[in-house]
């Protein structure tokens, strides 16, 4: 329906934005076996897309917006060495044993406090030693 001005005012109209966003992602397998004396380098695109629909007042519209990322992402697949890999066992291991041992100390200390005791009669870590002492 035209108004005075002889625009056409509808109802609610669409507009609908396309957005798309592409970057440049490569992968270098340092496992593999030289070719031509360069790695093996994997040529890949990433890409992030969204779409918003809504109504507005107006004319109709659709948008399409792209950007090429200038940043380009390098991933490096390598093997790790097997002392590297024990000295991360070893470390998550005593982290472990760190932890059970302030979470011991604390629910001691909050028992003796409470006055449930005093630390030292509450049992020990299971060593023979210690109650020979009491003794």
């Amino acid at each position: 329906m035209p108004s005075g001005n002889g625009m056409f005012m509808g109802p609610d109209a669409l507009d609908v934005n396309y957005f798309l966003e592409i970057s440049q992602v490569d992968y270098v397998d340092n496992t593999a076996p030289e070719e031509n004396g360069e790695l093996p380098k994997y040529e890949a695109f990433r890409f992030r897309s969204s779409q918003t629909i809504k109504l507005d007042q107006g004319m109709p519209a659709i948008f399409f917006r792209y950007e090429l990322s200038p940043i380009r992402i390098q991933y490096t697949v390598s093997l790790q060495s097997f002392t590297t890999y024990m000295v991360n066992i070893c470390a998550v291991i005593g982290g472990i044993y760190s932890v059970s041992s302030i979470l011991d100390s604390v629910v001691r200390n909050s028992l003796s406090i409470l006055g449930f005791g005093s630390p030292d009669d509450l049992p020990s870590h299971g060593s023979t030693a210690n109650s020979a002492k009491r003794q």
